[in-house]
């Protein structure tokens, strides 16, 4: 009897000594933290991870555009002849990979409101959408992209096909548009914007 004593003593020790050295695992996801104790000893911890689902060998760009061309102050002109203002802008690939042979970033670009080659690119007056000033981009032979090729989403800025490159066009504006004009209703702010649109094009498409 004295044994058998002994012997539910020592189990009740061994368990509760198994208790005792039963490590506390605090379990925690980033951002948020579960709390284990005596009561609730238990707990889980979520893993997470995704699995990029671009394939290493699809074309991958990064194109740097402005985030703003000022044109300063547009002054009226005494005389009727062409008083042109002019603003350089740059856009440059930062990153091109996997791009196929014969391939090019090609990276377009139209006024806002443009939905047709004729539309033009333009200031208009912040507190008057009535009135406007309109300018060009020039392209490094010095003529207009609106002469050339219009596409859905506007004219050819310029096609890049490795990383690092650079292309520089030209604003201009012709400054004769406020000639013999009433200051009083032209002067005060204009804002334009400018919609750019990459796809990578077959390099014969877009030159």
């Amino acid at each position: 009897m004295k044994n058998a004593k002994v012997k539910r003593w020592l189990t009740g020790l061994f368990a509760a000594a198994v208790v005792a050295v039963t490590p506390v695992y605090a379990l925690a996801a980033e951002g948020d933290e579960k709390d284990l104790d005596n009561v609730t000893p238990r707990g889980e911890t979520s893993v997470t991870a995704s699995v990029d689902g671009e394939s290493p060998t699809e074309p991958s760009y990064v194109i740097a555009i402005p985030s703003k061309v000022d044109f300063g102050t547009i002054k009226q002109p005494a005389s009727e002849a062409n008083s042109y203002v002019t603003r350089d802008i740059t856009v440059r690939s930062v990153t091109i990979t996997n791009l196929p042979t014969g391939s090019a970033v090609a990276v377009l670009v139209k006024d806002s409101a443009a939905t047709q080659q004729t539309d033009p690119f333009k200031l208009v007056k912040d507190d008057n959408d009535g009135i406007y000033l309109t300018y060009q981009i020039l392209n490094p032979s010095g003529n207009s992209i609106q002469d050339e090729q219009w596409y859905t989403n506007g004219f050819l800025f310029n096609a890049f096909t490795a990383s690092d490159q650079t292309a520089t066009n030209t604003l201009r504006l012709n400054q004769k548009q406020l000639y013999g004009k009433d200051l009083a209703t032209y002067a005060g702010s204009y804002t334009g914007t400018l919609n750019f649109f990459t796809r990578v094009a077959d390099i014969n498409d877009v030159q």
